[in-house]
């Protein structure tokens, strides 16, 4: 005997609608992101190059869903914000690596703040696991333990 799966219906079943009709739309996108990946190393671009691609699909596809999430709930306001800071920001750091590029002589150098960054992370996950959110005290605690991340990742 087969159980079958009840319909889905209001939001999830748009989701899931959604989701079948983007399933394939997303198989052809990967295996284009691969094939492009390896045109790239093959005529042995620099791993800026590469690194600068990825994250600029990764913001474009955060800044789509964000799109298409707001669109559907008639949120128009959140698409032109989303919209121009994606292009503000964008536009700031390109001008900036053109202006004046890093070079990273020495790769230990980031392992200080790298350890920061994740022990600031844990904090906030700790604070916010017992109410699923983070409290104002939690929030202030966060405040004063910024300065103390900035002298901790120098």
């Amino acid at each position: 005997m087969v159980e079958r799966k009840p319909p889905a219906m209001g939001e999830t079943g748009v989701l899931e609608k959604a989701a079948e009709e983007l399933s394939d739309r997303m198989a052809v996108g990967s295996v284009m992101l691969v094939e492009a990946v390896r045109q790239i190393s093959n005529v042995e671009e620099t791993q800026t190059a590469l690194s600068l691609t990825l994250v600029g699909f990764a913001s474009a596809f955060e800044l789509v869903i964000l799109c298409w999430s707001a669109a559907r709930k008639g949120v128009t306001e959140v698409v032109v914000a989303g919209v121009v800071d994606s292009f503000a920001y964008n536009v700031t750091m390109t001008l900036g690596a053109v202006i004046r590029p890093l070079s990273i002589v020495d790769a230990t150098l980031l392992q200080k703040p790298s350890i920061a960054m994740l022990l600031a992370l844990v904090l906030v996950i700790l604070l916010a696991i017992p109410k699923q959110r983070i409290s104002r005290k939690a929030g202030w605690l966060l405040v004063v333990a910024y300065p103390v991340f900035l002298l901790g990742s120098r």
